[in-house]
């Protein structure tokens, strides 16, 4: 449910402190924090610094849709600056042909990988 509804928020953008919001979601629920990750991607407007930081500390995480989420919002976040980290999680991921989708989210993870791989030029 907290999947789904993490997706959802992307439609509503201009809600004050929803960024803050999906960087909150906590770990616990690693189909959640995933979520959350994704929607960090697609929301319009900059990140902050913080908010990037938790993207880049979901890198470590020990769940697969975690990390992977968080190197396509860094992707789509910090293409020109992308940390090592995220680029081995994707390059990682697109080798392994990472499987499975996220409820509320119409794209695959390795959908989402491949279009950060081609926002990318790789």
């Amino acid at each position: 449910m907290a999947s789904r509804a993490a997706a959802l928020l992307v439609w509503f953008p201009e809600v004050p402190g929803l960024a803050d919001a999906l960087v909150g979601v906590g770990s616990d629920t690693a189909a959640a924090r995933a979520s959350a990750n994704l929607a960090l991607a697609f929301l319009p407007g900059p990140l902050g610094s913080g908010q990037l930081a938790a993207l880049t500390a979901c890198l470590a995480s020990a769940d697969e849709a975690v990390r992977v989420t968080a190197a396509v919002a860094l992707a789509r976040r910090r293409a020109t600056a992308l940390p090592d980290e995220a680029l081995a999680v994707l390059v990682h991921a697109d080798d392994d042909e990472v499987a499975g989708a996220l409820p509320g989210w119409d794209r695959s993870l390795r959908g989402h990988v491949a279009l950060a791989l081609r926002r990318l030029g790789l």
